[in-house]
């Protein structure tokens, strides 16, 4: 289950952010009290109804000691933007199953630990056609992006 092995990823000393600050310290005690199943199945109903919920975030100082004479010359007080648990964890879902999802064998690319497990397999079947007698090619994607126009990534972009 995608939405369980998620919770595995999950920082749980951290703050459980908007709305269960006022109730909870941590992560931990929130997923405690079973906060864990509630999230698990509003994950799994968001995405049967193809819908996204309102997301909120908070921001706040982040805990540091910083001489004062720093703050009095101008240093920034660094800050820490977090998104509220619920829409967060949707999102985590999502990015876990677009990762894992074993798309390089259609389209010869991917990411991540599961495509360094399984390019023997795309070199192998490469290797067959080459011996078929097909042409393949290469290309340099660092001088690609180098070399092209600004326009060109705006359009893109457009699209």
């Amino acid at each position: 289950m995608v939405a369980k092995n998620t919770f595995n990823n999950e920082k749980l000393k951290y703050s459980p952010g908007i709305p269960f600050t006022m109730t909870y310290k941590t992560r931990k005690q929130m997923l405690q009290d079973g906060w864990d199943k509630i999230f698990i199945r509003r994950t799994y109903d968001l995405l049967g109804e193809d819908k996204y919920p309102t997301s909120w975030n908070q921001s706040f100082a982040k805990s540091q000691i910083v001489p004062v004479m720093k703050l009095i010359n101008g240093k920034d007080i660094r800050t820490v933007v977090a998104q509220d648990l619920a829409s967060s964890f949707l999102d985590h879902v999502i990015t876990f199953e677009r990762l894992k999802r074993q798309t390089m064998f259609e389209t010869g690319c991917g990411t991540g630990l599961v495509l360094n497990q399984n390019m023997v397999k795309l070199y192998e079947a490469l290797d067959e056609k080459r011996q078929l007698g097909w042409k393949l090619g290469e290309g340099n994607g660092k001088a690609y992006d180098s070399k092209l126009e600004k326009y060109a990534a705006e359009a893109m972009t457009a699209l």
